[in-house]
């Protein structure tokens, strides 16, 4: 964490002047250049990534699908709504 707590009891509230007290910080001494080896950890994190990826693919394709899908047949049915609402007029006005 890169934060401190600061208890009143640290500053003083007598004086019109307020200072905080500033604690060090520990950065780790690890180092991350691409010429260190993977780990065990890494390639695990790197397949699991690429599966990920490999099924949020397959996931977006069959949204496109099922979306296409749903377009034709709201389409159909628009159709025979039309078609039918205008034989049924038809019917109507024949027998009037």
């Amino acid at each position: 964490m890169l934060y401190r707590l600061i208890k009143n009891k640290q500053v003083d509230l007598g004086t019109d002047k307020y200072e905080v007290p500033i604690a060090p910080i520990s950065r780790p001494n690890k180092d991350f250049t691409s010429d260190s080896p993977q780990t065990d950890e890494s390639l695990m994190l790197d397949e699991a990534r690429d599966q990920a990826s490999t099924i949020i693919g397959q996931a977006k394709a069959k949204v496109a699908t099922m979306l296409e899908e749903a377009k034709s047949e709201a389409e159909l049915l628009l159709k025979k709504a039309e078609e039918s609402g205008q034989q049924k007029g038809y019917d109507k006005g024949c027998q009037e």
